[in-house]
């Protein structure tokens, strides 16, 4: 499968807000039937501390030249109790743009 759209939204790509800085991909074909999905959680009810959150992403720190298309980066960390708030998840995971 490859790509047909990305989307994301206006608040990220016109005012740099990040807190909008998520985007996702529609794919040409269900990909995930085979290989698994990667759920957004939209629920009201805050993920209480020490949640192990699942993070996966291309980052954006490839070597020059390299060919990192298909390297995917996974990690999974807890949520900090002393940072979680309503709207932000804060943790230790070592992620770079793309991730």
């Amino acid at each position: 499968a490859t790509w047909r759209k990305m989307t994301t939204f206006v608040k990220w790509t016109r005012d740099w807000d990040s807190d909008w800085d998520v985007a996702w991909i529609t794919l040409t074909a269900p990909v995930g039937y085979t290989s698994g999905w990667k759920g957004i959680r939209t629920d009201s009810v805050p993920y209480p501390a020490g949640t192990i959150l699942n993070v996966a992403g291309y980052g954006g720190d490839c070597p020059a030249g390299g060919d990192c298309s298909d390297h995917i980066k996974t990690m999974g960390c807890p949520i900090e109790s002393s940072c979680t708030n309503n709207e932000r998840y804060y943790y230790k995971c070592d992620t770079i743009g793309g991730m």
